[in-house]
């Protein structure tokens, strides 16, 4: 009984980490607005992963101890989430949701859907045997930083000293993208070994949150069609268990591998950044449609921190939909925006051909 009372306790601090950080971070942006709470949510996510990016980054150069990163961010990250539900507090009011019962054909897309989606997950977390080269880099990087106490001054590979900031130009990814790192972190305070708490505690998580935004998409496609809506998520989610045959089908990247950031990034950080952009053509309120311009720029930098390859997504995705908005709408004033939006991908993807 008390292994199972620790054990809960870790993994309850686990989601807290994942879910409540980001959530409280978020009403930082939306204090006095809380009708939308998945998009007040990414951008609290966007927010937690650019602030450990600007941690990190003296951080490793300087050889601070892992131990002094973990503690500096988790501070600040904590701090930041706070002061979000503080100003939640200050500006709540009642919230009044007019409630529409779901129709017949919406309750059976839902209860399909439900089962497909936690039979997905529960693959993953309990066995799925998937596996992948690159488990070796993102849950090793993690390891060695918890084990030595020091952020990539080892060869994950042959466990010789190897100083990564000498050797830039040969691991531009894994410099600039901590994605590892960052879960490191949540590891070293939860006390969960990396690979329990990457591939069985977290992909349900991650998971979840892939369908939330496939339904947000498809609302946004149908008009706030809400029937549209979850019959379409079902219907991906059917689809991709019926034709994902084999681990390395480019859709089955979100069910087989979700710790990766190659597989968390381009399903969710990319996919949220567009969606960002797409209801700034929409939003009517000017101060809500700076922060959603804000949260493309954040998304950005989250991008660059879960792996190199979202930021060439972003690049391409905010650019083709970018030049469309500015050909339909005439509006200018979108190309000093998006270019500001896409810094920090553009730095990165530039540092892959220069270097």
């Amino acid at each position: 009984m008390t292994e199972i009372f620790y054990w809960s306790n870790r993994i309850l601090a686990a989601l807290g980490e994942v879910i409540i950080i980001p959530v409280g971070i978020g009403m930082l942006f939306f204090p006095k607005d809380r009708k939308d709470g998945f998009i007040s949510y990414i951008m609290g996510l966007f927010a937690e992963l650019t602030l450990f990016e600007l941690i990190y980054l003296p951080c490793f150069f300087l050889d601070v101890s892992f131990s002094g990163l973990t503690a500096v961010f988790q501070v600040l990250a904590a701090g930041m989430a706070l002061g979000g539900f503080l100003l939640a507090y200050k500006y709540r009011s009642p919230i009044h949701k007019e409630k529409t019962p779901l129709s017949s054909a919406e309750k059976t897309a839902v209860i399909i859907g439900a089962i497909v989606v936690v039979y997905q997950f529960a693959r993953v977390t309990f066995g799925a045997g998937t596996w992948n080269i690159d488990d070796g880099w993102y849950l090793a990087i993690a390891n060695n930083a918890i084990e030595s106490d020091r952020v990539l001054r080892f060869d994950v590979v042959t466990g010789l000293p190897l100083d990564y900031s000498g050797a830039i130009k040969e691991n531009v990814e894994y410099i600039f993208s901590p994605w590892p790192l960052f879960w490191a972190t949540i590891a070293r305070v939860t006390e969960i070994k990396i690979t329990a708490l990457m591939r069985s505690v977290l992909p349900g998580v991650f998971i979840i949150l892939f369908y939330m935004l496939v339904y947000r998409f498809a609302l946004f496609i149908f008009g706030n069609n809400r029937e549209k809506a979850l019959i379409a998520g079902t219907s991906l989610a059917v689809f991709f268990e019926i034709t994902g045959v084999a681990m390395n089908v480019s859709h089955t990247w979100m069910l087989c591998y979700p710790w990766m950031g190659k597989g968390f990034g381009p399903s969710i950080i990319c996919p949220a950044v567009l969606l960002l952009f797409l209801m700034t053509e929409e939003e009517t309120d000017s101060h809500r449609r700076r922060l959603l311009w804000l949260g493309v720029f954040l998304g950005n930098v989250a991008g660059c921190v879960a792996a190199s390859s979202c930021a060439e997504l972003n690049l391409l995705a905010l650019g083709c939909w970018g030049l469309s908005y500015i050909i339909r709408r005439r509006d200018l004033s979108a190309l000093w925006k998006l270019a500001l939006c896409v810094l920090p991908s553009m730095a990165l993807t530039a540092s892959h051909v220069l270097l």
